[in-house]
């Protein structure tokens, strides 16, 4: 099953491949006899809860049920992941020949990276200061990005203000300096 992501004409290599694991068919199988497990020992928990004769066994066949079906919703939970494994295989060498085929930069669009922050003890400056060097390593043209970054002190008027009135502006005014 090869799937490109790639938006180029057929002539451009291919950029990655996408392959399903080979245990998936495994993986359904095992989740579904471990479906009926569950319903079968939910189902004796149940009848054991109708079927109590005191306070005190209602009480610990309640506290089964409980923690039971609590425990099948974390089983199913991080079951859905192993539901579906794919490996992707990446052809860095085919990244050149696919940029050759491109004619300018205007081919590539424009990209905006906005970086907002709201609390300094959640949000630390130096992971602020990580994540715009990492948004500013992106191999992507200069010309067609754009990093913004908006610290706003805690302030949730502030937030609003920014949000409603200066991304705007400032992205207009920031746009003349990153186009050539």
């Amino acid at each position: 099953m090869d799937q490109s992501l790639n938006s180029f004409p057929s002539r451009a290599p291919l950029l990655h491949r996408l392959r399903p694991a080979r245990r998936t068919a495994f993986n359904r199988m095992f989740a579904a006899v471990y479906f009926c497990a569950i319903l079968v020992l939910l189902y004796l928990h149940a009848l054991k809860l109708i079927h109590s004769t005191t306070f005190t066994s209602f009480i610990i066949s309640l506290s089964f049920l409980v923690s039971d079906t609590f425990l099948a919703f974390l089983r199913f939970t991080r079951q859905c992941f192993l539901m579906t494994i794919v490996y992707r295989n990446e052809y860095l060498e085919n990244l050149d020949k696919t940029l050759l085929l491109k004619k300018s930069s205007s081919d590539f669009p424009a990209l905006d990276v906005f970086i907002c922050t709201a609390d300094p003890y959640k949000e630390p400056p130096m992971r602020l200061v990580s994540t715009v060097l990492s948004a500013m390593a992106y191999d992507y043209l200069t010309e067609n990005i754009s990093i913004y970054v908006s610290d706003d002190g805690e302030s949730q008027e502030h937030i609003l203000q920014q949000i409603t009135l200066h991304v705007p502006l400032i992205q207009r005014r920031f746009r003349k300096y990153t186009k050539a």
